[in-house]
């Protein structure tokens, strides 16, 4: 029979190995906001880099000529994108402030309604009722004023972004462009500074991460997939026009984390009954929920699914995720996780905590 007992030289070993990626980890998150345009690019120049061959194999032009090409074709997709929000920005605002007078117009008629007929029922009700209506409306009037000064606030940031925005795209795109007409140099230096099998370790992590953040990717596109069809059928159950075209937008919110299918459902509960139009608010309201649950369920399980990881430990890292960075953790969670599980896999060689921390001691 063979016993396991603790080995000192081990132990010592895993904890250096676990403490030196603690640090890395802590310097990558606390350098983040200086390092990002440079991070952003590097992804981007291997997200480019089959293209960029692909051109040179066949039209046999430079590299830097190609990187350039791949390069501007970014630029021109982002711009074509920013021009294209702000002008549903721009047409949805228009629409909107059009709708808002009526909107108003609605809501004043109705509390003046609800002032001039609900006299008699306030009287007869006890008074601790009315003392809680009474701290319902002043709060709900509060909770207005204070999301009024904070959508005021949000935009005013926003503008005085813009410039940084402009800057960061500017550095970022100008920093994909040197990596990847530079790429061979950039190999050179650092197979130059590094052992050999380091370098092979490096280049495992980055494939693997690669890999698995394509597959996250892929995970999230049927989730936004499913979100569609689920808004699609059930609107067009309904009976709201332009269900096609609103699915779409919903969709594509559910998979922003600050924003989600609650972004644009809520307001439109809300409208609706404040409308008089109570039978669309329920039923958008059961949508809502049906929405809510099926993306709670499957979400860690096709997750889990593509990037091979247990849904439970899925589930475990978006949790963890939400509550340290906040709803971009939802994303960033397991990203942050497929990070950690490559480097461990090659610091660690995939072997358990037993044949790590203990050796074996034949029984005499």
């Amino acid at each position: 029979m063979t016993n396991f007992v603790l080995d000192k030289k081990k132990l010592k070993k895993f904890g250096f190995n676990l403490l030196s990626i603690s640090i890395g980890f802590f310097i990558f998150f606390s350098t983040f906001a200086y390092t990002a345009p440079f991070i952003i690019a590097l992804i981007l120049s291997f997200a480019i880099e089959p293209l960029i061959r692909f051109i040179v194999n066949k039209t046999k032009i430079p590299r830097n000529i190609a990187s350039f090409m791949c390069v501007i074709m970014i630029l021109v997709v982002l711009i074509l994108m920013i021009i294209f929000l702000a002008a549903k920005l721009v047409t949805e605002a228009k629409d909107l402030f059009e709708i808002l007078p009526s909107f108003f117009n609605n809501m004043v008629t109705m509390f003046s309604e609800f002032t001039k007929n609900g006299n008699s029922f306030v009287i007869d009700l006890p008074e601790e009722v009315v003392s809680f209506l009474n701290d319902t409306i002043q709060n709900l009037i509060s909770s207005v004023a204070t999301l009024a000064n904070a959508l005021i606030a949000q935009i005013f940031s926003t503008a005085v972004s813009i410039p940084s925005a402009i800057f960061f795209i500017f550095i970022t795109v100008i920093s994909t462009y040197f990596l990847s007409s530079d790429r061979e140099k950039f190999i050179r230096f650092v197979k130059n500074q590094v052992p050999e099998n380091w370098y092979s370790k490096i280049i495992f992590i980055k494939n693997d991460i690669l890999h698995s953040v394509l597959q996250l990717i892929r995970a999230y596109m049927i989730i936004m997939s499913i979100t569609f069809t689920e808004i699609f059928i059930g609107l067009t159950i309904i009976g709201v026009q332009y269900a096609f075209f609103i699915a779409v937008i919903i969709a594509v919110f559910d998979i922003m984390p600050v924003l989600g299918t609650g972004g644009i459902v809520i307001p439109w509960i809300v409208y609706s009954f404040v409308t008089d139009n109570s039978e669309l608010g329920f039923s958008l309201l059961i949508l809502y929920g049906i929405v809510v649950l099926v993306r709670q369920l499957l979400e860690p399980k096709i997750v889990g699914h593509q990037i091979g990881v247990h849904p439970l430990i899925t589930l475990a890292a978006i949790y963890v995720g939400l509550k340290t960075i906040g709803a971009a953790g939802i994303i960033l969670g397991p990203i942050t996780f497929l990070v950690l599980r490559s480097i461990f896999e090659v610091v660690f060689k995939k072997q358990s905590l037993k044949t790590l921390l203990f050796s074996e001691k034949p029984t005499p």
